[in-house]
């Protein structure tokens, strides 16, 4: 800088943002953070260089100094200077005089500032003439000098270089550096990234990694050539080695690169980093103690020849690591257990348990609540309330013996569920009328719900399980209700109820129309678990039909009989607890309840990753005439248990717990621990043993299903509940010798694969045991965390869709890991961007190909149009095009999928072949299509990688089986043409590519060019609860080809039904409301999508009212009327064009509606305000809907820099975030026709370019 003549203006304020010197104070004053408050260092302010901001309410001045230091000035003590910044060879910033982590932030601050509007910033720094030059003697000594890979050099020493490098490798480590003269640089390195860390994501987009790259020294390279310091190209054994991986690591993660020139030499450029030659950003001489930062990620360097004893240390701030998420897995099944775990059975002989739920006491709704009963101790029995019956009537404390002869009970305690549990139920939702609902069995009501919430879980709806295949398997040992209730009152609804209580199995069947082999199972105590083992058994056999079942216990207490008979065989205990394994247990008490699971058998790798464990081993025997029919029998039970073992294919030392039947009778206990004992005695680890009657008592029929459960319970979470009630261990029940333990506390398993069973006893003789392999899932928490493991459960319910498995010993045996292009959305390496090739061998995939140092890899090789500085060659070939004998045709929704529009063959291009055919679009202006391959009855499919795909999308295949909703999708809106539209459907297949394209070649209202089929007329179908939700065609009228109408359809007793409508009986062209349940007549029709479910429209009226619907579709509007005699006549309009909606933290979370553009109906806006904490999180919605939401890839993205994934349901807790100062406005863009489907949302300060995140 230079000193300039006093500014011509005069008077308060004449400094203002002017570059000055301090002068004249003459005494050190208080340093200022960037808040204005001391920092706690005092300075001498007389010659320091800086920035003047006028403060009118003090009348003076802060300057902010080139070393980033805020002092106060009087205006006497300021004159104005020349400033010379790094272009005209000056530094843009000083080094600080104070500690870094005193002036840390406000420097860091302004040089965040230069890097912002730059994209670099030079820093003097201090000089030390005396370490420079033993640095120089030191670097002159050095015998260690190379270069990197010639691929690689551009990277990391520029272009046109003249240098050589010497890498500080661990022995030269920050740490060790003490005795080495480059310390003080690298450790005013570290300390500016420090600095720079917390700033990298608000002000330039990107999460700094606390570790900085390992650094280099580079010097000239003084006449020696090149050919004797370089190593030479890539070789084969680099790309084995890894080393072409963490290259391009690193190429993708460096953001800036820090050069300390230690001695002054040549000239220094930074050039943009772009295919084609453009002016440098900087030009300027490479001068000593000059620190330079740039962004790399953006720009090069450029240094020019100099002295030959130039030096600098150079190193960078990296971007954190790429954190994936595994989305899906493909391969086999094999390979996949390979790497993840997986039982030792073959996977053809595994049953895949995919979910379970229950209802069972103590607030144990669905397995996650479930496990907290059981890990929290929790002690579920209640006494018996009057609202069942008068306990105190038949109630006698047993003072007369184990075998009450009073005629009473000997307890007034069991578990139970709440009466809630038992007399809520939604007889609408299940077709039933409500005094039909009211006679049937509480328990079977309870079945019902439970079943539903079971199969809901794994994908089924109300629709998809009508008429649907599977295995039933229900434990029913009788029902305490009356037979003939309503019999005489109300004969009608008795009937309809089910005469004599139809078989809760006939009745689950009935109500949900399941189709399919079935069992009810009365074994006593051991019904639910045979029922279980039945299923398992039944899918085992891999019968052609039978590929899922599912099976549920239940148990209801309404009536003391059972209770008096109980007692006088001397069953159940005076205590009115579940003792087992301790000294004072004297028999069980009861409990009720209703749980089960729900099993498949595929080898789907889909279905292997989102099982919750594996049905490895079943048994079911009788012991036949043993010493009584209520006694048990141990070698019977020791072969029960040996027989699921060996189904299981597992020696016994590998099952870590067991769940005992464990009712807590004198004679029952210690039987079933020798059996234990005598089965897995020989083991080295110790044997968990639990029983889960302890906390909520006997469920008797139901038991199984406890047992069931908790043994789930325990091995997904890798943790062993505790026994309640256990304080003296049972003298007869025999141990020694046998390393076992029976848990009074939540423990460990300690592995992350694991095995358990549980056993199942009838006091009939029929006994029973089944044997599982999961994988821990969750980890155990401490009592005391009691609170944080019930948000922790709610936020990962085991009973929905999971998360892929976090154990992961082996992911190095991966072939491909892939990550979705921003162009095509089709898999690519994460790392090299290579497409991986359609029918890959097997084999462990090793990035080869290194781009151009200006390229992206965001985008797949496919997609890629550059060069490469050294390429593996690996193949991204297609399967052979289309060969003799084979036809291509277009399937498509234009005509309801019924007749395949044949491709016509057409003039190619250079290395592709062409077809194309004609399609018109439908009343609707939305179609939906993917391409079949047919060679005589063989059919195969090419589709889109994603649903409802544009032309961008890549195609993959052809493949046998066809994936539901993917197709390619033609919007009529975006083209603006209107109902009956011809396009024309271009395919082209190479050995590089599959491309699909279409253009409108014809428009209503013009003479037709060309001979069209007859236009196919669309049918439409209500879907309501009157119908069962089964689909029902409307009737048409011949003189209004876009009008259908139902007539013959009345109101229920509950007055309401809930209704929508199907495009062609289509479940993915549904027609629904925006909002659910709408009262409004300005809620509008949207559709026809997958998007609807839970959205309904809501007719209602008095019992037997005639319901009229009209639906018309016409030219991509749509209007719906409904008309009952009390609601009236009510309409909705709609239109089949999808409107967008932002969801985001600053709106809490309620959807507000975009503004499309009048120039451009592809781009849509909204702009927000930062709140006060400077963050904002938001995902984008179609029509409102969370089922139809676009949301980034990597949860936590910057718009911009991550892929734009959607619209599904999919994108729970995947954020885009911005961070921005508050109470800026922000304006969020979304363009349907960006290139890049990583710019295709983006986020701008409004009224200023910067792109937030991507600065």
């Amino acid at each position: 800088a230079e000193r300039q003549e006093p500014a011509e203006d005069v008077g308060p304020g004449r400094f203002a943002d002017r570059f000055v010197e301090i002068h004249g104070v003459g005494w050190a004053v208080d340093a200022l953070d960037c808040q204005l408050q001391p920092i706690g260092e005092a300075v001498e302010p007389d010659g320091k260089l800086g920035w003047a901001r006028w403060r009118p309410w003090e009348e003076d001045y802060v300057v902010e100094t080139l070393d980033g230091l805020l002092l106060v000035a009087a205006e006497h003590q300021l004159r104005e200077f020349q400033y010379a910044d790094a272009v005209a060879g000056g530094c843009d910033l000083a080094w600080p005089t104070v500690p870094m982590h005193r002036a840390g932030p406000t420097f860091a601050l302004q040089v965040m500032q230069k890097l912002q509007e730059h994209g670099y910033c030079v820093i003097g720094m201090p000089p030390d003439e005396r370490l420079e030059a033993s640095v120089k003697i030191r670097a002159g000594a050095r015998t260690d000098w190379t270069l990197p890979k010639e691929e690689f050099e551009e990277v990391y020493l520029g272009r046109d270089h003249c240098c050589k490098a010497a890498w500080l490798g661990a022995a030269e480590a920050p740490d060790n550096l003490d005795c080495e003269p480059l310390a003080p640089y690298y450790r005013r390195i570290q300390d500016i990234s420090g600095a720079l860390l917390p700033w990298t994501e608000q002000a330039l987009g990107f999460r700094a990694s606390e570790n900085i790259a390992c650094p280099l020294l580079r010097a000239s390279a003084g006449g020696v050539p090149a050919e004797v310091l370089s190593p030479g190209p890539i070789q084969d054994e680099d790309v084995k080695s890894g080393l072409v991986e963490k290259h391009l690591d690193f190429v993708q993660r460096r953001k800036l690169c820090m050069v300390y020139f230690i001695t002054s030499g040549g000239g220094l450029e930074l050039l943009p980093l772009a295919p084609q030659p453009m002016p440098p950003k900087l030009s300027t001489t490479a001068r000593a103690d000059r620190l330079l930062i740039f962004r790399h990620d953006r720009m090069t360097l450029r240094c020019t020849p100099g002295s030959s004893a130039s030096l600098a240390l150079q190193s960078w701030l990296l971007e954190v690591p790429m954190a994936l998420q595994i989305e899906g897995i493909e391969g086999s099944q094999r390979r996949l257990e390979a790497i993840f775990g997986g039982p030792t059975l073959p996977p053809e002989k595994q049953v895949h348990v995919m979910n379970a739920n229950c209802r069972f006491p103590g607030g144990a709704h669905q397995l996650d609540r479930d496990w907290l009963v059981y890990s929290l101790q929790t002690d579920a029995f209640v006494s018996v309330p009057a609202v069942r019956f008068d306990i105190d009537m038949y109630y006698d404390d047993g003072s007369g013996g184990q075998f009450n002869a009073s005629g009473k009970s000997s307890t007034r305690h069991c578990g139970l569920l709440g009466d809630y549990e038992l007399i809520d139920f939604d007889n609408q939702f299940f077709g039933m009328d409500g005094k039909v609902a009211a006679l049937v069995p509480p328990v079977q009501r309870v079945a019902l719900e439970v079943s539903f919430e079971l199969l809901s879980s794994v994908g089924f709806t109300r629709e998809s399980l009508r008429g649907s295949k599977m295995f039933v398997g229900v434990a029913d040992i009788g029902l305490e209700w009356d037979n003939y209730m309503g019999l005489l009152s109300d004969p009608v609804n008795f009937l309809a109820a089910g005469p004599m209580q139809t078989l809760t199995l006939n009745r689950l069947m009935h109500t949900f129309n399941i189709t399919g082999s079935c069992v009810q199972c009365d074994t006593a105590c051991s019904a639910s678990l045979v029922a279980s083992n039945l299923c398992h058994a039944y899918l085992r056999k891999s019968v052609k039909d039978a590929k899922m079942g599912f099976s549920i216990g239940q148990q209801h207490i309404l009536v003391p009989w059972p209770f008096i008979g109980l007692s006088a065989a001397g069953m159940l205990g005076s205590g009115g607890r579940c003792k087992t394994f301790d000294q004072s247990a004297n028999g069980y008490n009861r409990g009720e309840g209703c749980g089960g699971l729900f099993n498949r058998v595929s080898d789907d790798v889909d279905v292997t990753l989102e099982r919750l464990a594996c049905y490895c081993g079943s048994y079911i025997n009788q012991d036949g005439r043993s010493a009584s029919l209520t006694a048990p029998n141990g070698p019977s039970q020791q072969m029960v248990a040996r027989g699921s073992l060996k189904q299981a294919e597992i020696s016994p030392d590998w099952v870590v717990c067991t769940e005992n039947h464990g009712t807590g009778t004198a004679l029952g206990d210690p039987i079933e621990c020798g059996t234990i004992k005598a089965v897995f005695r020989k083991r080295e680890s110790l044997l968990s043993i639990t029983s889960g009657k302890t906390h909520m008592g006997h469920l008797e029929c139901g038991a199984g299903s406890v047992g069931i459960l908790k043994t789930i319970c325990a091995l997904v979470h890798g943790g062993v509940p505790p026994n309640v009630h256990l304080r003296q261990p049972n003298a007869h029940c025999e141990v020694d010798g046998f390393p076992a333990m029976f848990p009074i506390e939540l423990c460990d398993i300690g592995t992350e694969c694991h095995y358990g069973g549980c056993n199942g006893f009838g006091f009939g003789g029929t006994n029973t045991r089944a044997d599982f392999w999961a994988v821990r899932r969750n980890y155990v928490h401490r009592y005391e965390d009691a609170r944080r493991e019930i948000v922790l459960q709610k936020n990962h319910p085991l009973g929905e869709k999971r998360d892929i498995i976090p154990h992961m010993p082996r992911i190095d045996k991966l072939d491909f890991v892939t990550v979705a292009c921003s162009r095509c959305l089709g898999p690519m390496c994460w790392l090299c961007g290579l497409a991986p090739p359609e029918d890959a061998p097997p084999g462990k995939h090793r990035c080869a190909d290194v781009r151009e140092e200006w390229a992206s890899y965001s985008h797949c090789s496919r997609c890629y149009e550059g060069g490469y500085l050294c390429s593996g060659g690996e193949g991204g070939l297609l399967s052979a095009a289309c060969a003799p004998g084979q036809v291509l045709q277009l399937s498509g929704s234009w005509n309801a999928w019924t007749a395949p529009e044949e491709l016509q063959p057409v003039p190619g291009g250079a290395g592709y072949d062409a077809w194309e055919a004609r399609v018109q679009l439908g009343d609707t202006l939305a179609e939906q299509f993917c391409v079949t391959l047919r060679q005589g009855r063989r059919r195969r499919f090419i589709h889109p990688v994603v649903k409802k795909a544009s032309q961008r999308v890549r195609a993959v295949g052809p493949v046998d089986k066809n994936k539901k909703g993917m197709y390619w999708y033609i919007d009529g809106h975006r083209d603006r043409v209107k109902e009956g539209a011809v396009y024309t459907v271009r395919f082209e297949w190479g050995e590089h590519c599959m491309h699909i394209s279409w253009r409108p070649v014809w428009d209503p209202g013009t003479s037709l060019p060309f001979v069209m089929p007859r236009v196919y007329q669309h049918r439409y179908f209500i879907v309501n609860s009157l119908s069962g939700w089964a689909p029902v065609v409307g009737t048409h009228d011949g003189d209004d080809p876009h009008l259908w109408s139902w007539f013959n359809s009345y109101i229920p007793e509950g007055g309401k039904v809930e209704l929508f409508f199907l495009r062609d009986s289509d479940p993915a062209q549904a027609i629904y409301p925006m909002s659910a349940t709408p009262t409004e007549d300005s809620v509008p029709v949207v559709g026809p999508d997958d998007g609807g479910t839970g959205k309904r429209w809501l007719a209602w009226g008095e019992k037997g009212e005639n319901l009229i619907c009209n639906l018309r579709v016409q030219d991509g509007d749509m209007t719906l009327s409904i008309i009952t005699a009390s609601m009236g006549l009510r309409s909705w309009r709609g239109s089949t064009a999808s409107s967008y909606y932002i969801a985001g933290s600053f709106s809490n979370w309620y959807p507000v509606v975009m503004s499309q553009d009048k120039g451009s109906p592809d781009v849509w806006r909204e702009v927000f305000i930062v709140g006060a904490e400077g963050r904002e999180e938001f995902q984008l919605l179609v029509n409102q809907n969370w089922n139809l939401r676009l949301y980034p890839m990597s949860a936590g993205s910057a718009p911009g820099n991550s892929v734009v994934c959607g619209p599904d349901r999919k994108g729970n807790r995947k954020n885009w975030q911005v961070l921005a100062p508050p109470g800026k406005a922000l304006e969020v863009t979304l363009d349907l026709g960006a290139e890049d489907y990583c710019s295709m949302v983006t986020c701008a300060l409004l009224g200023d370019s910067l792109l937030l995140g991507a600065a």
